[in-house]
């Protein structure tokens, strides 16, 4: 008798969707107090950080407010550009532990949708 085999993608498909999404999305939290905190500390210089200012400090540099509203910039989007260098930043080394509280402050700035 020939043994049933489960393509082993299929069975991680399987167990992922056992996976209830709060837990699925718990590891991506951060400390949004923490993350407001380094955003008026290392971004403010540049950016518009607290929460409604969505008018720009400088010329193509986007508030907090409008990064949160804008669909394309989701934690992974975030999380790449915050480890890759840019021509008009400084070159920030943030712990992984900050890249997830700055992430999670400007997600919280996100504007319910209506």
């Amino acid at each position: 008798m020939k043994a049933f085999a489960i393509p082993v993608p299929a069975i991680a498909i399987w167990v992922l969707a056992l996976i209830p999404p709060t837990a699925a999305g718990a590891r991506d939290l951060g400390d949004v107090g923490m993350g407001h905190d380094l955003a008026q500390r290392l971004c403010a210089t540049c950016h518009r950080v607290e929460r409604g200012e969505t008018d720009e400090k400088f010329l193509d540099v986007a508030s907090f407010q409008t990064i949160a509203d804008s669909p394309s910039k989701t934690a992974l989007n975030l999380r790449v550009f915050l480890k890759s260098p840019h021509r008009n930043m400084p070159d920030l080394i943030l712990t992984e532990t900050e890249i997830d509280a700055v992430i999670a402050y400007i997600q919280s700035l996100k504007t319910p949708s209506k």
